[in-house]
C-alpha cells in the first residue's frame, strides 16, 4: 500500500479523539476524526477508508447504530470497537455485525496501535 492507511476515529471525547489522531498520525495513518455518528457518516459517504474505529457510548447516534448505517453503504469495511462502558450484549452485537476488535478504554496505547497494524495490514 503506497497511501497511508485512511482511518475514521469517532469518539464523542474531543480531547481523546485529538490525542489519539495525533498519535495515529505519528504513526503515518491518514486520521479523519469525527465527534458523533451522525457527522461519522457524512464523513464516510464522502471518502473511501479502510477501518472504522468508533467508541460505542455516544449521544445522538452511538456506535454500534453508527456499526449498523456503515454497514449498509461499506459493507467490507474493517471496524474496531472502543469503549469504556464494556459489555456482553455490546460486545456480542458488534461481533454480529462483524466488528473485528474490541477494546476496552482506558487501554495501552502499544496494545492499540498492535490491533490497528493487524488490521490495516502494515506490521
Amino acid at each position: 500500500m503506497h497511501n497511508a492507511p485512511r482511518v475514521l476515529l469517532v469518539d464523542d471525547e474531543v480531547e481523546f479523539v485529538n490525542m489519539l489522531a495525533s498519535l495515529m498520525r505519528m504513526q503515518n495513518l491518514d486520521v479523519q476524526t469525527a465527534t458523533g455518528g451522525i457527522k461519522a457518516l457524512q464523513i464516510m459517504t464522502s471518502g473511501d477508508f479502510d477501518l472504522l474505529v468508533t467508541d460505542i457510548n455516544m449521544p445522538e447516534m452511538d456506535g454500534v447504530e453508527l456499526i449498523r448505517e456503515v454497514k449498509k453503504i461499506k459493507p467490507d469495511l474493517k471496524i474496531m470497537v472502543m469503549t469504556a462502558y464494556p459489555s456482553k450484549g455490546v460486545r456480542d452485537e458488534s461481533t454480529r455485525l462483524g466488528v473485528l476488535d474490541y477494546i476496552i478504554k482506558p487501554f495501552p496505547i502499544n496494545d492499540f496501535f498492535q490491533l490497528l497494524k493487524k488490521r490495516l495490514n502494515t506490521a
